[in-house]
């Protein structure tokens, strides 16, 4: 969970009633309203009394590295000494708006948010983009888009039509379906799809499938696993090539459909259902094109079947399982005898406790001999929001046995050799092909759809993390090289820092620490790492990186409190800081002595709080606080010496960056109107110098200042692809 969302659904956790904008679980609303906002005020310069002077550092030595000794409390000393007026404001000197220069807008060369793709032959591949039809004839080295596509697209898959390929695509907002349709991906014929009884037939998220480019087709229509899908509803059935659809009889919860090659005969996967009394997922089967089904009875399974897929006219396989998030179980079947029969292939078994440690249910099976498959897990599970990609999986001896490729996608796509991956969103964007059956795969990334979400320096350079993986600049983000780290379930890090000593990690809210970035991780000693106590953030020192500061805050108990822990070792060990009476809430800075932090507390009977800023000036142990000005809206610290940079958003969710130059003590806020993040709490802020920054606006892009923020200019960064 993000730490703002966190911070939102505290007020749900301690009985405050929300309601209208304010809603429990949902962050700090950006002001949609035309009218401007009141510009805030700058505060007076506070005499001595009133403002507490930033701490100076003790003369007492710094904390030993070695591990505290546990305790009930998960190791949390009295809270330290903060300001004697937490609610003093920031002092704000100036406040100006930043000189903006954009870069100019890359030429699209590649399919930008690829949703899905077919291989028409081993060369020849279309994929449907956010703006419309791709097609690549030498296997996706190089694109050309056949069709473009007008509007917001939401995902969507490309199907078979015969030797051809449909996809019906859906424009958010209207919420119209067209089906695309075409022979060879380079001339299309559309068709507006209707219901039997003339109203629009809403495919979004459906998988179509036509059995040729034809007026005439049949065709089917089905949810998608992977893409919130509409359960308890049959399956869709055509005979005008998708011009009208009805809907069929005793086919309800079908995820998967196949046809056996050389026959009029139709499998389906129906991941639950009520064929047998204590049957959960199942196969159902038609001899007719579809017009009758029946359960097949040896298939019943107490797991879920999402998958089915036929190499020949005797050789089928059915998969499935059960999602992570409700136990985590892995299952595959198997027919020698056109589908008369089905033998249990491979299982991990019983269905776990759920969670990121047990395996997710297979989506997808695609096979390529009778020993060669591929297998795509992640399924959406209730209320969750598609879509919901996973692991590819392979396999060379026929399903008995399944590894980890460590490549992640949303929608599987496999003819002959050639196998095609596609993913879309947060930690799973980009095409990958394969056209060896999966042994080896290229990937191709647009620009655009790389999302820098944080930026963190050391003495190794920058590190970046991004949706595509963990990379790292030795020359102050100029260029980037790319850090292999060990295979998760997902690439998404909530932080991940490479230093001199080594990488620190953070996934789950869990710290972990490698040697290297090609080296197996440990977890951080010292640190609490029970699921009550989660890590929020973590930083090494900038000019001395074997120095570290993590916080860590609980969801269940002290909402207004985090824990300050501090590393002498580069971030293999940890020992207790500090405490800060507020909840951080981003990415916090640490330079050796200076730290600083953002962050708030939303009291029992109050829906929120102006956001806080934190500094320390001896490595954490103690704090002042300063609260933000009204309309500001703190969201990631970042230090360099005596420099404090904080990167935040106004109340019309444009950036905003403070820079202070005096460890805190004053500010210029400077204002970055026109630079907006789809999410306002995405991206951050790293300070390089004194008067240089790095901004990530929650995109593909970077800002650079070496003004201290008065002149920021656009950089689109070359990232590697991972």
């Amino acid at each position: 969970m993000h730490p703002l969302v966190r911070r939102a659904l505290a007020a749900c956790i301690v009985g405050v009633v929300c309601s209208g904008a304010t809603a429990c679980g949902t962050p700090h609303p950006v002001a949609a309203s035309p009218t401007p906002s009141a510009e805030p005020s700058i505060a007076p310069a506070p005499s001595s009394a009133a403002t507490p002077p930033v701490p100076a550092p003790p003369s007492s030595p710094p904390a030993p590295t070695s591990a505290p000794a546990p305790n009930p409390s998960h190791r949390r000393p009295p809270a330290t000494a903060t300001a004697t007026d937490p609610f003093t404001p920031l002092h704000l000197l100036d406040r100006r708006r930043a000189t903006l220069v954009p870069a100019p807008e890359p030429a699209v060369t590649v399919p930008p948010r690829p949703s899905g793709a077919y291989a028409l032959s081993a060369q020849l591949l279309v994929v449907g983009a956010g703006d419309g039809l791709w097609r690549s004839a030498d296997a996706g080295r190089t694109w050309q888009r056949t069709l473009p596509l007008i509007g917001e697209l939401a995902a969507y898959p490309i199907g078979a039509a015969g030797n051809g390929v449909v996809a019906a695509t859906t424009v958010v907002g209207p919420g119209t379906t067209t089906l695309h349709v075409s022979e060879d991906g380079l001339h299309w014929h559309d068709v507006t799809p209707l219901m039997a009884n003339g109203s629009p037939a809403d495919l979004f998220s459906e998988a179509v499938l036509l059995e040729s480019t034809a007026p005439d087709a049949i065709g089917f229509a089905y949810p998608g696993i992977t893409d919130q899908p509409d359960m308890g509803r049959g399956l869709l059935r055509t005979e005008d090539g998708g011009r009208h659809w009805g809907t069929i009889a005793g086919t309800d919860d079908v995820t998967g459909l196949t046809q056996v090659p050389g026959s009029s005969t139709l499998f389906a996967a129906a991941a639950s259902g009520s064929a047998p009394p204590t049957c959960d997922g199942h196969l159902i089967r038609s001899d007719d094109n579809g017009l009758r089904w029946s359960t097949v009875a040896n298939s019943c399974t107490t797991q879920n079947l999402f998958s089915v897929d036929f190499l020949d006219a005797l050789h089928g396989f059915a998969a499935g399982g059960t999602p992570n998030h409700y136990g985590g179980s892995q299952l595959l079947l198997a027919t020698e005898d056109g589908g008369r029969t089905w033998q249990q292939r491979f299982s991990t078994g019983t269905p776990g406790g759920g969670g990121e440690q047990f395996p997710d249910g297979f989506a997808q099976v695609r096979f390529r001999t009778l020993t060669d498959g591929l297998a795509l897990s992640g399924a959406c599970v209730g209320g969750a929001d598609g879509p919901c990609g996973g692991s590819l999986w392979r396999t060379t001896d026929g399903g008995h046995s399944w590894h980890d490729t460590g490549l992640l996608g949303v929608d599987l796509s496999a003819v002959g050799g050639t196998a095609t991956l596609t993913g879309l969103g947060a930690v799973d964007a980009g095409l990958s092909v394969s056209t060896d059956g999966g042994a080896t795969w290229s990937r191709t990334l647009a620009a655009a759809d790389r999302t820098i979400w944080q930026l963190s320096r050391t003495q190794a350079g920058l590190t970046a993390v991004t949706n595509d993986g963990v990379d790292l600049s030795a020359d102050g983000g100029h260029t980037w090289q790319s850090l292999s780290l060990p295979v998760k379930r997902s690439q998404d890090f909530d932080a991940a820092v490479a230093g001199s000593h080594g990488v620190v990690t953070s996934r789950g809210f869990h710290l972990a620490w490698q040697s290297t970035a090609t080296s197996t991780s440990v977890a951080a000693q010292g640190i609490p790492t029970d699921s009550s106590v989660q890590i929020g953030h973590v930083a090494l020192g900038a000019d001395d990186d074997s120095g570290g500061l993590a916080v860590a805050g609980s969801q269940t108990t002290d909402l207004c409190r985090t824990d300050v822990f501090g590393s002498r070792d580069g971030g293999r060990s940890w020992s207790t800081r500090g405490a800060l009476e507020i909840t951080v809430d981003g990415p916090i800075g640490y330079d050796g002595q200076l730290a600083a932090a953002i962050g708030d507390c939303t009291p029992t009977g109050a829906i929120d709080t102006t956001d806080m800023l934190a500094v320390s000036a001896d490595g954490g142990r103690t704090w002042s606080l300063r609260r933000s000005k009204a309309g500001y809206d703190l969201l990631a610290a970042s230090v360099s010496g005596n420099a404090v940079w904080v990167m935040g958003a106004d109340a019309k969710g444009n950036r905003l960056v403070l820079v202070s130059r005096d460890a805190g003590l004053t500010w210029t806020a400077n204002e970055l109107v026109g630079v907006t993040a789809p999410l306002i709490e995405s991206g951050t802020v790293v300070a390089v110098s004194a008067d240089e920054a790095l901004l990530s606006d929650g995109g593909s892009t970077l800002w650079r200042t070496t003004d201290s923020g008065a002149t920021w200019r656009q950089e689109r960064p070359s990232l590697p692809t991972h």
